[in-house]
């Protein structure tokens, strides 16, 4: 049986932000290296925005990692110069 979709307004959907950056992450990370690389896509992806709107930018992406004894991380900081995420988020 086929199905027909018709094509929907485009337009963003009635979401609360943290409530999908949490439920996203649940679903995809999965260890310290999985957040690191989301972290980082993120400001990537962000610096891109930046730059097609003309900015200029400096790309720059510091990872701060606090280890612990048997190779633990306690804390993940990812920090760039581009817009989206603050230090709350």
């Amino acid at each position: 049986m086929n199905t027909i979709f018709k094509s929907m307004e485009s337009g963003p959907l009635p979401m609360k932000r943290g409530r999908v950056i949490k439920n996203l992450a649940d679903s995809t990370i999965s260890n310290a290296m999985d957040a690191i690389v989301e972290l980082v896509t993120n400001s990537d992806d962000s610096y891109s925005r930046e730059e097609q709107a003309g900015k200029k930018m400096s790309g720059k992406i510091d990872i701060f990692i606090s280890r612990l004894k048997g190779g633990h991380c306690s804390e993940i900081k990812v920090i760039d110069g581009a817009s989206g995420m603050d230090h709350v988020t």
